[in-house]
């Protein structure tokens, strides 16, 4: 199940450039992180707004209209205040080898639902992934690996042995400890020995392995024609099964992924 926000997602307090201009939003404890070294100056306290002392190297989100407009801290399905969570419209299997410069400006991309709605969207979001594993041939779980059930053995051996020492049976944990002399093929077996036992990893991959998510995201462009195209798939059809009535205003399915003086950046490889 999905974990709730501790906090609010918008703080709205509004950071302005030297020259009076608004360049973006952000939380009262940015605000208290620039106030607090002397680096601006305050405005006013409703909306918390502070003016910048120094020239920054960029105009931040200055006319952006999606960036600038106040947002408030509900789920954009139902509207409910409570059990509140960031919801990424790309989910995290592809959106982790997007590249660097894409990752970097998701914002747009971030919404807020509470829980249940969050949960229930999920699993209209794997049956997408389902569909997506088979149009390319590669499962969610990926392919070209194996579980090795000797350590798996091995490892949940050890960990009863480290963790229950005082409470296992004396003839039990003869039994265990055998399992851990088989392997390394010794009478003495140490605590480092447990330890290191526990830690070994069972997966193991051959020369054919392959991820889902790389995979997927790889073929893009032959699939979707741009990575663009692949985001808006994934917008339209959080529109289209969830039907959200709160969205931020100026949310939208075609906002480019970048900025246009980011897409000189862009590198085709994801990372």
């Amino acid at each position: 199940m999905t974990k709730p926000l501790k906090g609010n997602l918008y703080g709205n307090c509004h950071v302005l450039g030297p020259d009076g201009d608004i360049m973006f939003h952000c939380n009262q404890d940015k605000i208290d992180w620039y106030l607090g070294r002397g680096l601006a100056d305050k405005v006013k306290d409703s909306p918390p707004t502070i003016r910048l002392r120094f020239q920054p190297n960029g105009p931040g989100h200055s006319g952006d209209d999606y960036y600038l407009t106040t947002k408030r801290n509900e789920c954009v399905v139902c509207g409910s205040k409570h059990q509140l969570t960031r919801h990424h419209i790309i989910p995290y299997c592809y959106r982790r080898y997007f590249p660097a410069l894409v990752k970097a400006h998701n914002y747009h991309d971030v919404l807020l639902m509470c829980v249940p709605c969050h949960d229930a969207y999920e699993s209209e979001a794997s049956r997408v992934k389902e569909k997506l594993a088979v149009e390319h041939g590669i499962p969610m779980t990926g392919t070209g690996w194996y579980c090795d059930k000797v350590v798996v053995k091995l490892k949940k051996h050890a960990s009863a042995l480290q963790n229950h020492w005082d409470q296992i049976p004396p003839a039990r944990r003869e039994e265990l400890m055998q399992t851990l002399r088989d392997y390394y093929k010794r009478d003495d077996i140490t605590a480092e020995d447990m330890e290191q036992a526990g830690s070994l990893e069972a997966i193991v991959r051959t020369e054919d392995f392959a991820q889902h998510g790389p995979t997927v995201v790889g073929k893009i462009s032959e699939t979707y024609g741009s990575m663009e195209a692949f985001v808006k798939m994934w917008r339209q059809h959080f529109l289209q099964t969830m039907d959200p009535k709160f969205l931020p205003e100026h949310w939208s399915v075609d906002r480019p992924i970048l900025r246009e003086r980011d897409k000189n950046d862009l590198t085709t490889q994801p990372v």
